[in-house]
């Protein structure tokens, strides 16, 4: 039998999914430990380092919701989702879906933002120096792509206030919101960038593909934009064409 094979059957014996094969497992030395016990002693790392791993992008959820009610989505999540990666960088982040709507789901939606735009593949930077020699109207009809690590998102209550003050140590109070955010990775590092509404529509709009004159459907919206334009650009907001 093959090393995967014998990967693939013990993961399969340790989650319950399938009967232990007892040819995988060497007697244990005096025999001092049953095949089933030493079958669980495994089930029970595998669950805890799922948990912890969980629990470890959920810091400020966790102080929000208390630790008896955060710990039992986490324990519903466990058991409802293995791992499906030699990793678990990315497992956690299907935790928003099992908490209810509300404050506490933004805030859970926040973070899993967060680790998802950590580990999402990098893309090079569009820059005031990547537009030089272009004029005005051809700028106008170039379409403009989010960072491939990045994520737009819109909030009815304040998440983005409450994990600012709990990062910092500060009493943490959820606020009303609300709020509309990017988060992006740029410079090797997650930026969480407060957006104005007409701003956030705007981007919004780019990213379903529209170009800047499409995007850019009020007035108010073009006034605002060389202020924009001037931070997207600084701040790495744009995929490099």
């Amino acid at each position: 039998m093959n090393y995967r094979r014998q990967l693939e059957q013990l993961y399969e014996a340790v989650t319950g999914r399938a009967a232990a094969d007892m040819h995988l497992f060497k007697a244990a030395r005096g025999n001092v430990l049953t095949l089933p016990r030493r079958l669980n002693i495994y089930a029970d790392g595998y669950g805890e380092r799922l948990r912890a791993a969980v629990a470890a992008d959920y810091p400020a959820l966790a102080a929000f919701m208390g630790a008896g009610a955060f710990n039992a989505v986490v324990d519903v999540y466990v058991a409802a989702t293995p791992s499906r990666h030699w990793d678990l960088n990315l497992y956690p982040i299907g935790l928003p879906d099992l908490v209810s709507p509300g404050p506490a789901k933004d805030l859970a939606t926040l973070e899993a933002a967060i680790v998802a735009v950590f580990w999402a593949a990098d893309s090079a930077p569009l820059t005031p120096t990547d537009l030089t020699g272009i004029d005005e109207a051809a700028f106008a009809q170039m379409p403009l792509d989010l960072r491939t690590a990045s994520r737009l998102l819109r909030f009815e209550a304040a998440p983005n206030a409450y994990l600012t003050a709990h990062r910092s140590g500060a009493a943490a109070m959820m606020g009303v919101g609300p709020e509309h955010l990017l988060i992006v990775r740029h410079d090797h590092e997650v930026h969480r960038h407060a957006l104005e509404p007409l701003e956030y529509d705007v981007l919004t709009r780019l990213s379903q593909g529209q170009n800047l004159t499409e995007a850019i459907a009020t007035e108010a919206a073009a006034e605002h934009l060389p202020h924009w334009l001037g931070r997207w650009l600084t701040d790495g907001f744009f995929n490099q064409s």
